[in-house]
């Protein structure tokens, strides 16, 4: 692998994460209604700066582009490739997806229902942006691998998002905000999480020419994913059943616990994330 090529995979898993987590951040409030007036649990969910540090990781992925195009770091200094670059398909959805951070990051102000329009916004434009390049948008591949890709990364938006908001109740608020929280977070994951592996298993299967294909690096890679959000998945499943009830009931120690499962979850998106970042990058049926 090149050192050009690690570095764009590094710039991808990173922009990966900055945006989904910019993008979780900004649709939290939309489930931690329950909360009523103490909206948000008082904690600083805002989400501009990540939103301005994902737009400068997205943009920066594609700019390093044009050295992979050129075999070369002085690739970089190339107009035509530069130019070649953010004419592609590529240019165009990273562009895309940075308007959308860029309106997250205009939700900090203004009037309330401005600003919660501006972040809805800027969250469906940062995932879209997502499904305008790749895998999914290679001449024979079925029209519903496009749709799905952004349905999956706003699901997984959500789960991230979800994941830092109760990490910090856990932290920073009594038993009562933090189990309330927690008890609204898990309502809607109880139904939006295992869409988020049907709707992966199906862009898998409409990507694959073949089952012989899982023999190679984007496969195996695939096989990884999978495996880690099969973890994930039993590791939610762990903390609905076992610790939020201990949470609910104040058990000495529930919230150290659920503090530290959700780390773990943490860990394991990133982990997923990183591998995606060298599906698309490194390993791709077609290159990207």
């Amino acid at each position: 692998m090149e050192s050009f090529d690690l570095a764009s995979l590094v710039l991808r898993a990173a922009s990966y994460y900055a945006v989904l987590r910019t993008t979780g951040v900004a649709l939290a409030p939309l489930w931690a209604r329950a909360l009523g007036d103490r909206e948000g649990c008082g904690l600083d969910l805002s989400p501009g700066h990540s939103a301005l540090s994902a737009t400068g990781l997205i943009l920066a992925h594609r700019v390093l582009d044009s050295a992979r195009l050129a075999g070369e770091w002085a690739g970089l200094g190339d107009i035509r490739l530069e130019s070649m670059v953010w004419l592609s398909p590529a240019g165009t959805a990273s562009l895309a997806t940075a308007a959308g951070l860029l309106l997250i990051a205009g939700s900090d102000m203004g009037p309330a229902r401005l600003r919660r329009a501006l972040a809805l916004i800027g969250c469906l434009l940062s995932v879209i942006g997502f499904a305008l390049t790749g895998h999914t948008n290679q001449p024979g591949v079925a029209p519903l691998a496009r749709i799905l890709v952004p349905l999956h990364l706003a699901l997984l938006a959500f789960w991230l998002g979800g994941i830092i908001a109760l990490s910090r109740a856990a932290r920073s608020e009594d038993s009562a905000v933090a189990t309330t929280l927690a008890c609204a977070f898990s309502a809607a994951a109880i139904w939006l999480v295992p869409v988020i592996a049907v709707a992966g298993l199906l862009i898998a299967f409409l990507l694959l020419p073949d089952i012989s294909y899982l023999r190679e690096p984007y496969g195996l890679g695939l096989l990884g994913k999978s495996s880690t959000f099969l973890a994930l998945i039993a590791l939610a499943a762990y903390n609905r059943l076992l610790l939020l009830p201990r949470l609910a009931a104040d058990v000495p120690g529930a919230r150290r616990g659920f503090a530290r499962s959700l780390r773990a979850e943490h860990l394991l998106l990133v982990a997923a994330l990183t591998i995606t970042a060298g599906i698309t990058t490194i390993w791709g049926l077609h290159g990207d």
